[in-house]
């Protein structure tokens, strides 16, 4: 074949054909869906993780001697009575506003308690924590791990806070 022949027989193929055959470059559609399903296992994972962190915390265990608390820049919020002490149940949490009778049968009022910036607890009714802090402290002779603090700070007004011994 002479190039004269390729050149009509290419002529005789229809301008559709050679369209088809042509390279077409087009523009990459985005998927959206791979990035909202990328954000939401991310909160998912936030979640969870948030979920279960304070959960974890609780379990941790401190020891206390001569009534100091473990580290030295860490205070975490505990108060003495009848020289047991109780740590605040973070669990638990403050519930704001809560009235004399909701608080579980027999628990009494002992006194008010008074913030101890020395780090120490020395006797009862005292309270230490990173934050100043007034209240009433309230036991029951049926429940001898726990006492609850009707607690007021710069975050919380009148709130019951449940303190555990455990």
């Amino acid at each position: 074949m002479n190039l004269n022949k390729i050149c009509n027989m290419i002529n005789l193929i229809g301008d559709d054909i050679h369209q088809e055959t042509e390279h077409k470059v087009t523009k990459r559609k985005y998927h959206y869906n791979n990035i909202i399903v990328v954000a939401t296992s991310i909160c998912i994972l936030i979640g969870i993780s948030v979920a279960f962190i304070p959960m974890l915390m609780n379990h941790v265990k401190f020891s206390i001697q001569n009534g100091t608390l473990p580290g030295a820049t860490e205070i975490n919020p505990a108060v003495m009575y009848n020289g047991s002490i109780y740590y605040w149940n973070s669990m638990a949490g403050p519930v704001n506003k809560l009235p004399q009778g909701i608080l579980p049968k027999g628990y009494e009022y002992v006194g008010d308690i008074k913030y101890n910036s020395d780090e120490k607890l020395t006797q009862d009714l005292q309270f230490i924590a990173k934050f100043e802090a007034t209240g009433q402290l309230y036991y029951s002779k049926n429940d001898p791990d726990n006492v609850y603090i009707c607690i007021t700070t710069f975050w919380l007004d009148d709130a019951y806070v449940k303190f555990s011994s455990q």
